[in-house]
């Protein structure tokens, strides 16, 4: 069952809830998200990924994985619940759940932004709710949380 109401704390494991994302939208464009994080030299930045075209709406759930090595395995781990969606998602959950669980840390596997130092990164929400990118070679615990299709 989807979520009907608007809800503020992160939905439960396994809950199915729809998000709406204006991808037109200036404030989430993928280097407009670096920005608004702080980034120093954010136009240094470079976005290789695809992005949310015009007003779209989905179904969603968190998932947990466990522990972790690296994002490969994040990414074989989540392949099963469907296409990875594109990082732009993570500012329409924000909008949707301002208030993090305060359990640990949310992300999104689209490892579609270069940073200035050449590594890969992909967009998460630090458990204080704050949004973050982190780079693509760490190790993963399992107080992680990840968004994917429902």
């Amino acid at each position: 069952m989807i979520a009907q109401e608007m809800v503020h704390v992160y939905p439960a494991v396994g809950e199915i809830f729809e998000l709406t994302l204006n991808g037109d939208d200036f404030t989430n464009d993928p280097i407009e998200m670096v920005r608004r994080c702080g980034y120093d030299g954010f136009e240094r930045w470079q976005f290789e990924g695809e992005c949310v075209v015009g007003t779209q709406s989905r179904p969603f759930m968190l998932v947990g994985i466990g522990d972790q090595l690296n994002f490969s395995e994040v990414r074989k781990a989540l392949a099963e619940y469907g296409p990875f969606q594109e990082g732009q998602w993570r500012e329409a959950f924000m909008a949707a759940y301002p208030e993090p669980n305060g359990k640990g840390p949310m992300g999104v596997a689209d490892p579609s932004w270069r940073g200035p130092d050449g590594f890969l990164y992909f967009p998460y929400i630090n458990t204080g709710g704050r949004p973050h990118f982190n780079r693509a070679s760490t190790t993963f615990l399992d107080c992680w949380l990840w968004l994917v299709p429902a």
